[in-house]
């Protein structure tokens, strides 16, 4: 069956509108001959040529019935307001409108790929550019693990991964990542229990969740498992293999991301990046600073913006996380500043009216705001903000300075006479 006859085919189920893909994938499913897939709701005819998209599905629904997006996620139609349907169904519209150009993108980034460290070497700024568009979803599976060096430590250490799953576990580890496995991204196909609040019976990406936190917590004794991991594990789970994945997870923590602070006792990293925002924002947003102070919702910076800072962003749309996520890949935590940043500003004005319970509420309710599936316009305006990692290098001097003259201070206090 031929590109054309494939097309034809899906053309006859219906008009090719985002409303009539979203309810047709099963009928088109049957359309598919070897050669072709369907990933993440787009099918591709895998040619020597490269990727050809054919059709892209904005929802279906599986076998037990519910309905689910391109990213796995589950639709609860409760939770769906009309504003954001009508915003989800436009940022759909545009997708298929571009269907075109992201072809041509996946053909760019074939080429790119097949020869990586050369293609960077040659055209950085090139690659810089594409990864800050977005990595075409078929490739995020292959980017991402270059882009941390997960690759290469998979290369060097081909069999660590196996013999660490043969080793023991400490029973702590063992009874949080079970006790955790139920509460993280129950929202997504491949890890929702199939007994709700199970610690026994798992998905089969439950279990490579398992299997990821397992090895990690054997590797590194020292931190172990703790709770918060399994949003990174499991975002990279649903591009790589779980061996794949404990190698990202590792080259996040050890490598130069170092983001093993944020979990190891004291969270020290964590101070030291929420440090660092409260002065971006008094640079970028002083009168939302101000009023935050007039408010006494200096809080607001160790808790909310505590989780948006340690990459626990998971409950924004998808579509924005791994673009943040691409992103973040390549330039390090300057990306997820000039996010944070980007939504001070755009609530501003609006946070500005409210007093200490109602800023809570609205920066609780971020994530599901309907605005916040526009994923192109958040990233476009929050690049444009002038945040550098020289800038971010500065400030973090700055901090470990504080930092040690304060235990020089308290080193240098009298202590109490003992009776």
């Amino acid at each position: 069956m031929t590109s054309s006859s494939i097309s034809a085919a899906i053309a006859a189920l219906g008009p090719p509108s985002a409303a009539t893909l979203a309810t047709r994938v099963g009928e088109a499913k049957r359309f598919i001959p070897p050669g072709y897939r369907l990933q993440h709701g787009v099918l591709y005819n895998m040619s020597p040529e490269g990727p050809e998209i054919i059709i892209e599905v904005g929802e279906w629904e599986n076998k037990e019935g519910y309905r689910i997006n391109k990213w796995g996620e589950i639709i609860e139609d409760k939770e769906r307001d009309a504003q954001r349907q009508a915003l989800e169904k436009k940022q759909e519209e545009r997708e298929l409108q571009l269907l075109k150009r992201d072809t041509l993108r996946e053909l760019k980034w074939l080429e790119m790929t097949r020869d990586w460290q050369t293609f960077c070497k040659k055209h950085w700024s090139l690659v810089k550019s594409r990864i800050r568009k977005g990595i075409p979803d078929s490739f995020r599976g292959k980017v991402w693990p270059m882009l941390c060096g997960a690759d290469v430590m998979r290369k060097q250490h081909p069999h660590l991964y196996q013999e660490l799953l043969r080793r023991q576990i400490s029973r702590a580890d063992d009874i949080q990542i079970r006790k955790d496995l139920p509460r993280e991204y129950q929202n997504h196909v491949q890890f929702r229990s199939p007994i709700e609040g199970s610690r026994e019976v798992f998905s089969k990406g439950q279990v490579a969740m398992y299997n990821v936190f397992h090895a990690w917590s054997v590797y590194n004794r020292e931190v172990g498992y703790v709770q918060g991991m399994m949003t990174i594990g499991g975002l990279c789970l649903m591009y790589v293999t779980e061996e794949e994945a404990f190698w990202m997870l590792e080259r996040l923590l050890h490598g130069e991301f170092r983001l093993k602070g944020i979990y190891e006792p004291g969270m020290p990293l964590s101070h030291e990046y929420v440090w660092i925002f409260e002065q971006l924002l008094r640079a970028h947003c002083p009168k939302l600073l101000k009023h935050f102070e007039k408010v006494n919702c200096q809080v607001v910076l160790y808790s909310y913006w505590f989780r948006w800072l340690t990459t626990r962003f998971s409950e924004f749309p998808k579509a924005l996380v791994v673009r943040i996520f691409d992103a973040f890949l390549l330039e390090g935590m300057k990306i997820v500043y000039k996010v944070a940043i980007h939504l001070c500003q755009r609530l501003e004005k609006k946070l500005l009216k409210l007093d200490f319970e109602g800023i809570m509420t609205e920066l609780r309710e971020l994530p599901t705001a309907p605005e916040m599936v526009e994923a192109d316009a958040i990233m476009e305006a929050a690049l444009d903000i002038p945040i550098t990692r020289k800038q971010l290098a500065k400030l973090s001097e700055q901090y470990h300075r504080q930092q040690a003259l304060k235990k020089l201070k308290g080193a240098q206090q009298p202590q109490p006479a003992r009776r």
